[in-house]
């Protein structure tokens, strides 16, 4: 199969919207390690730093903590709150979108804009740095968390469309887009002709096999565990599933390969899903593991000396404090009586529903005592017993229930188990959804060009453009790699066919009347076949043919034309 070899010779130097911020001085690097801890509120930090300093005095700091360096704005196209869509979208690409979108321009919103916007782009794809570090500068990519590659934060880095929720969209998208590694969750989301490509194409596909990770010594890898999300790091079966201290480590190994550098974005995927549940200590469990991971990015940056490490959550989520109302005696209180319950968590809400559920309701005291570390009151026993998903109540099924309002990520019983948990912590929440503070920044560069101080999300692209050397080129990249098929194809004969089977994945036929060459480009993925001379050819392209149903068009490389002149 042929690859097109695609190089753009004129990108020029074009300023985006970004703020006052200018990074055209910052000097490239090798390597960008992006390590985004999903939902974290800047609190997390402070939890996860008393935790370790109570229980081991000589842990005074996080790994971040020598390289934090101011805050970032993040916000969608119109306001404040953000969610993981439109955030790391903006980050990675320099475009504010709205909620929900993936890497594709924002509609015109008018006087509520918070950037300009150009209008005549939207819905259409924005290509991202990641896809600049491997298409111009010849980077490996890889992506590393414990959701699905399809969710929000590795889909912002790899895909395009409009509908987060579009999981058929995004894992074609993702699987085509010639990724080196990928390790994260989500087996439900890659099918067997996915599958199948990506063996072609000559990667390592291991699901579900923790040693056939490790054992693999090929470059290009994909490694799934579980179906939608892996469990928090608490609850995982550390005999099955890796923790993300592990992925990070085998990504950098294997994207350090590559003489020209790697591009990776590491996730520390469910701070956020703990966060909306309003579980401490699934939000302990999952920042503790993001914080490993942030060890091995920067041990190996330090190492290295020519790699960036870039610490930054999407959003806040939660409202997490350290207090809360009715803590009686706050001031008074000495270390011991704040964190000395907190230390004895060790196992999030959902864990704690796996071990309860296991044992009959008379030892339901003794797993908390064992993995919490406090008893249930009577209150909370009753409630527990009145639960309609609690398997072990020893009340029958007419008289359970208590139905607490399920959260966005979890059901009502793992609710209830939060709750159980948060009070019986010294902390306190605003809210079981996002919110809008600024969002902490961490930086490590071997030049020490640090963008301290407060940044918006746009100027914080804008520095890791320049980091991989595409500062002022991202949206003539952009132009080159998804131009209109009207535009690319002007003067030729095109179809679009196949959107009432299914409207997300038509075919686009291209037709040269004067020499009866054809092209076929199929939606969502890299492949393209050339019909000439009674021949066909496969040709795979360095990006992703999208199209988007929105407005009715693909969007292509525009020396694709070639095939058929």
């Amino acid at each position: 199969m042929k690859r097109i070899c695609f190089f753009v010779a004129s990108l020029f130097l074009f300023m985006g919207s970004a703020g006052s911020a200018d990074f055209s001085k910052v000097k490239p690097v090798r390597n960008v390690i992006l390590m985004i801890p999903d939902g974290t509120p800047y609190s997390s930090l402070s939890i996860t730093r008393w935790n370790n300093w109570y229980k081991d005095r000589s842990k005074m700091n996080l790994s971040v903590d020598p390289y934090l360096c101011g805050f970032i704005r993040s916000n969608t196209a119109i306001g404040p709150i953000a969610d993981s869509g439109s955030s790391t979208s903006c980050y990675v690409s320099g475009e504010v979108q709205p909620t929900g979108f993936i890497g594709t321009y924002s509609p015109d919103f008018g006087e509520r804009n918070l950037e300009p916007i150009d209008g005549k782009k939207a819905y259409g794809p924005a290509a991202n740095v990641l896809e600049a570090a491997h298409q111009v500068k010849g980077k490996s990519t890889g992506l590393v968390a414990t959701v699905s590659f399809t969710h929000a934060t590795p889909a912002d880095c790899s895909a395009h469309f409009y509908n987060r929720g579009r999981s058929d969209v995004l894992a074609s998208q993702i699987v085509h887009n010639h990724f080196d590694v990928v390790l994260t969750s989500g087996n439900k989301y890659l099918t067997e002709e996915h599958e199948q490509y990506l063996k072609g194409q000559g990667y390592d596909v291991v699901r579900n096999d923790i040693d056939a990770m490790r054992n693999s010594r090929n470059n290009k890898l994909w490694a799934l565990f579980h179906t939608r999300q892996m469990p928090y790091d608490w609850d995982r079966d550390q005999q099955k599933d890796p923790s993300l201290a592990e992925m990070t480590e085998i990504a950098i190994n294997k994207l350090n390969q590559n003489k020209k550098g790697f591009f990776l974005m590491v996730e520390g995927s469910m701070v956020d899903f703990a966060s909306h549940n309003n579980d401490p200590a699934g939000m302990l469990s999952e920042y503790t593991a993001f914080e490993k991971a942030c060890e091995v990015a920067i041990e190996f940056a330090k190492k290295d000396g020519n790699t960036t490490v870039i610490v930054v959550p999407d959003h806040n989520c939660g409202g997490l404090t350290i207090g809360k109302y009715h803590l009686k005696n706050y001031t008074g209180l000495n270390v011991e009586e704040v964190f000395g319950g907190v230390s004895k968590f060790s196992r999030t809400s959902e864990g704690l529903i796996k071990e309860i559920n296991k044992v009959p309701h008379t030892e339901v005291q003794n797993v908390f005592k064992k993995y919490m570390g406090f008893e249930l009151t009577q209150k909370e026993l009753d409630d527990l017993y009145h639960s309609a998903d609690y398997v072990q109540s020893p009340l029958p099924k007419n008289l359970r229930n208590l139905a607490p309002e399920p959260t966005w990520h979890n059901s009502s019983f793992s609710s209830l188990i939060s709750h159980i948990i948060a009070d019986h912590s010294p902390f306190g929440f605003s809210s079981d959804t996002h919110t809008g503070e600024e969002v902490f920044l961490a930086v490590l560069n071997p030049n020490k060009q640090v963008p301290s101080g407060y940044h918006t999300n746009v100027e914080l692209s804008h520095y890791m453009m320049a980091l991989v050397g595409m500062e002022g080129k991202m949206r003539q990249f952009s132009d080159e790699i998804y131009a209109h098929h009207d535009e690319v194809f002007q003067g030729y004969e095109t179809r679009i066919s196949g959107k009432k089977e299914n409207k997300y994945f038509p075919t686009l036929t291209v037709r040269n009347p004067k020499n009866g060459k054809q092209l076929t480009v199929y939606a969502q993925t890299n492949k393209v076949t050339v019909s000439a001379n009674g021949k066909d050819t496969q040709v795979q392209l360095p990006s992703v043919a999208i199209y988007v149903d929105k407005t009715d068009l693909f969007y292509l490389p525009k020396n694709l034309v070639n095939y058929i002149k």
